[in-house]
């Protein structure tokens, strides 16, 4: 065989294995998060950088939330804190691929104010439990009771916020990231120690 006719036949074998990845991460959703958080694990997926404080979106604290015993959440009474908001479902393999990032932060700083909301779009409380307790993820968990004010812009998910103890959005990102890195945890705690 030539080198040009080894080199067509690899590149066709390459193609047809990104035709197959591509179909097979389509129709299976735990084969498209395993390679989405390979993807995050690169490094690739950063969720870049906090807003500069001069330049920070009032946060509307009105969201109604209900934790999965079915008890409210008023984020008004988060209003001192800094908050990390993350808005997600079980059927979204990013957000399901960046679980275990929010997961690591939230058990590391479960000990500061950061207030971790994590707010599932699914519609049903035993589908949210059973992934949580499959994936051994102890972290709060809320659902929207009613809709999701417009200013969130939810439109697709992951969508993830922090929220300054001023009132203001010091961060926000639209899609999977690895938060879990050491120029993401910086800055919470530059949050935390600000005001």
């Amino acid at each position: 065989m030539t080198k040009l006719r080894a080199r067509r036949v690899i590149r066709w074998i390459l193609v047809v294995s990104l035709v197959v990845l591509f179909i097979a991460l389509q129709t299976h959703e735990g084969t498209a998060t395993f390679f989405q958080r390979l993807f995050l694990g690169t490094g690739v997926f950063k969720p870049g950088t906090f807003i500069e404080i001069d330049s920070r979106t009032p946060f509307d604290y009105s969201l109604k939330l209900h934790d999965l015993r079915g008890l409210s959440l008023d984020l008004n009474s988060h209003k001192e804190s800094v908050i990390f908001l993350n808005f997600w479902a079980t059927w979204c393999p990013p957000c399901r691929a960046e679980m275990p990032d929010i997961v690591r932060l939230y058990n590391d700083f479960n000990d500061t104010d950061l207030r971790f909301v994590l707010v599932s779009l699914d519609n049903n409380v035993e589908t949210i439990e059973s992934y949580l307790k499959k994936s051994g993820y102890d972290v709060p968990v809320y659902r929207p009771h009613g809709s999701i004010p417009e200013s969130y812009g939810t439109s697709t998910i992951p969508v993830t916020m922090v929220i300054d103890r001023s009132g203001r959005i010091a961060f926000r990102h639209e899609g999977m990231a690895a938060y879990n890195t050491r120029e993401f945890r910086n800055a919470l705690r530059e949050e935390l120690d600000t005001f």
